[in-house]
Order: C-alpha cells, then sequence, then structure tokens
C-alpha cells in the first residue's frame, strides 16, 4: 500500500506510559495513536484460553480497542464477575479466529455467557465494532440487533436456521433496506452476510430481499 493511502488510524505506536507503569498485560501490546488519546491493546496468537480479566483503561471514556483475535478461546467470561471491568469501556472488540462454539441450543451455557458478555457490552454504552467470524458460533443473541453497533463480523458461512433466528433474516433486510434509501445515521454495517447459510439446509440465509 502506498504510504500516502495509509489511514491516520493505522499510525500508532507503544504506549511508554503503560509500560513504563508495568499496567500493560504481559501477554499484549499496548498501543497508542499519535495522536489522540486512547489505547489499542492487541493480544494476538498468544495462545490464550480465555479472556484477559485486567485490560488498562483510558481516561475520559476515550477509544478502547481490544483484539483477542487468533487464540485459542474457548468460552466467553462472566463479565458480571469481578475483574472485567474494561468490557464496560471497550469501543471495539475482536475475537475472530478463536474456538467458540455454540451449536447445541439456546439453553447451551455457552451461549448463555455470550448473551451475558453482550449485555455488558451494551450496558456499558461504549462497543461500536465487535468481531466474531471464524469462530464456531451457530446461535446470535437477538440482544445484538439492539446495541447500537456501527458494524459486527458474523461468524462464517453457516447459522442456525430455526424459529429463534428467523428475527436475524429481518434485520438483515433492514439493514439492506436502509443502505439502499442511503439511511446509514442507524445502521449496523453487517460483514459478509449475504453470504451466510443455513446449518445442514444448504439453502442461502438470506434468499430474497423484502
Amino acid at each position: 500500500m502506498s504510504f500516502l493511502d495509509v489511514d491516520d488510524d493505522n499510525f500508532i505506536c507503544i504506549n511508554q506510559e503503560l509500560k513504563e507503569k508495568k499496567l500493560c498485560p504481559e501477554f499484549c501490546e499496548c498501543l497508542s495513536h499519535y495522536d489522540q488519546p486512547g489505547y489499542y491493546i492487541k493480544c494476538e496468537s498468544m495462545g490464550l484460553e480465555y479472556f484477559p480479566k485486567y485490560i488498562p483503561v483510558p481516561k475520559d471514556g476515550a477509544k478502547l480497542v481490544v483484539s483477542l483475535a487468533h487464540n485459542n478461546i474457548a468460552s466467553f467470561p462472566d463479565c458480571d464477575g469481578k475483574g472485567y471491568e474494561w468490557l464496560l469501556n471497550v469501543t471495539s472488540l475482536n475475537i475472530e479466529d478463536n474456538p467458540v462454539n455454540i451449536k447445541s441450543s439456546l439453553d447451551d451455557v455457552e451461549f448463555c455467557n455470550f448473551d451475558r458478555l453482550l449485555r455488558c457490552l451494551k450496558h456499558g454504552e461504549n462497543i461500536q465494532h465487535l468481531f466474531l467470524a471464524q469462530t464456531g458460533i451457530a446461535y446470535i443473541p437477538q440482544r445484538i440487533e439492539n446495541m447500537g453497533l456501527r458494524s459486527v463480523s458474523l461468524p462464517n458461512h453457516e447459522l442456525q436456521c430455526d424459529c429463534n433466528t428467523i428475527w436475524l433474516k429481518t434485520w438483515f433486510q433492514q439493514n439492506e433496506r436502509q443502505e439502499h434509501n442511503g439511511n446509514t445515521s442507524k445502521r449496523t454495517e453487517i460483514e459478509s452476510y449475504q453470504t451466510l447459510y443455513c446449518v445442514g439446509t444448504g439453502n442461502s440465509f438470506l434468499s430474497e430481499t423484502a
């Protein structure tokens, strides 16, 4: 990519303050933007099996971007417990390429923990971007529809199609209509939803548009 084509948000560097105060988790890189407040916490490809409990939080509601992508995280935390306060402040959370698996039913323990996580993120009122691609999640809590996300990447290719997920099709179609009408103020950018398929049926998840 041409140097001039690089977005300003990609000009980031090691946060020396967090490094000197030893506030950065040892398995993460703690970065900051060259001229804006906020933290970029990069915990990628470290073999992590759980969400980190303690992540530094910037002051005054500044941007907090956390990436846990490309790890071995197979479960969501009970964010009602002590030590996950950062989830109330995170503005962008990336858990792509982790073996989280929700395929059995809505009574699945992991589904309940996922729903609890979304509730915590929504309660913090800061979350804008959520990345879930390349996971084994087949059920998405409906809570995600009303979180006011600016963008979300869903699990690749397959989701469960039943009476508990029909709301997803409606959500996708509403976002399509808003895009066609140029109404993007309340629209969530849903990555690659046109290519989603129903588990075990081979039928396109979004076979028609309204």
